[in-house]
């Protein structure tokens, strides 16, 4: 389906049931494919495409190029199943890497300049993968967001514990979401916040209270796909 300008692709899905804010019920159903108006805050992403490398990469060696149509489109349609409080936290500029220095890396994203690159990896995912990658980024932004008290309860949760020897230091839990969440607590975090953007489920599976901490502190709004 070719959709106009300002507008992207809705493909046939099962909506599930669920209560607007009214408090009107809406029941499952089966949305047909479609063309809809781009939301507001998927496209104020879009604007903060840009080619090129940015400023002061400190990767010398990384490539960087031009965002195509069919590129844009994709981020397009990843952006607009994304829940609200990861679109609030729109980054200073998206670019778009060929290939990261760890070859498998289908993004990455620099805590300073809130900027997130997206090599050729990423294409290759499945949608709801491509969805997680973004969450996931935007998830180390709000790491550096939150307060002393939420990082404190989210350690706690997760099962990071202080070993205090010499220097204070934080041991990853036995059981962790993904692999590379031993690697910080920020990693776990951004791990954990991807799976509560997206699948609630696998969350509420794995730790019923991380799922509870998530809820409390990013509420989600229901975006209706019409």
């Amino acid at each position: 389906m070719k959709c106009g300008i300002g507008e992207t692709e809705v493909r046939e899905h099962v909506r599930k049931s669920y209560q607007k804010k009214s408090g009107e019920a809406v029941s499952k159903s089966i949305v047909t494919e479609h063309c809809r108006e781009i939301f507001k805050k998927s496209k104020e992403w879009l604007s903060s495409l840009k080619d090129g490398a940015p400023l002061n990469w400190p990767l010398k060696r990384e490539k960087f190029g031009k965002w195509t149509i069919s590129e844009r489109k994709i981020l397009e349609e990843r952006l607009s199943l994304l829940p609200d409080f990861v679109l609030d936290r729109n980054p200073s500029g998206i670019y778009r890497g060929f290939l990261s220095r760890n070859l498998e890396n289908p993004a990455i994203s620099n805590n300073e300049t809130k900027a997130i690159i997206i090599y050729d990896p990423f294409f290759s995912e499945i949608e709801l993968l491509q969805q997680k990658i973004i969450s996931h980024e935007v998830g180390h932004f709000i790491f550096r967001e939150l307060t002393t008290e939420q990082i404190s309860e989210f350690r706690k949760l997760s099962g990071w514990s202080v070993e205090r020897n010499q220097v204070y230091k934080l041991v990853p839990p036995i059981q962790v979401i993904a692999e590379d969440s031993r690697d910080s607590i920020d990693e776990d975090f951004a791990n954990n916040l991807e799976f509560y953007s997206l699948d609630e489920e696998g969350l509420k599976k794995f730790n019923p209270k991380m799922l509870n901490f998530f809820k409390n502190n990013f509420p989600k709004a229901h975006k209706e796909i019409r």
